[in-house]
């Protein structure tokens, strides 16, 4: 991992905790003290947190997918690391729009 461009595919999903931290914090009086996170077939809500909570395991999972990831990429080959990063950078973008759409569903009440 000695290219810029593989540097770079590394630091980014480093960004994604920041940026979720600070939507969070720039929409902390928007959103509602419990979160709902789980919905059954119908779309009814099951379980549901506190926004702190929400916060917490947000984070926990950006960091645990971002951590594990970067361990088993650095015994891979020069070669997959490559696809590796990419397949890094893409999960992360997928768990993030994961997380900005339960807070944007939990805000406004739709998801569209």
């Amino acid at each position: 991992m000695k290219t810029t461009n593989a540097r770079l595919l590394l630091l980014l999903p480093w960004l994604s905790p920041p940026v979720l931290a600070g939507a969070y914090l720039l929409l902390w009086d928007r959103i509602p003290e419990r979160i709902a996170v789980q919905f059954d077939s119908s779309g009814a809500v099951t379980n549901s947190m506190t926004r702190g909570q929400s916060l917490a395991f947000s984070l926990a999972v950006l960091v645990f997918i971002i951590v594990m990831s970067t361990f088993r990429l650095r015994r891979r080959e020069r070669d997959e690391q490559t696809s590796g990063l990419l397949i890094l950078n893409a999960s992360v973008f997928f768990v993030m729009l994961i997380f900005f759409g339960l807070l944007k569903y939990n805000i406004t009440g739709s998801l569209f």
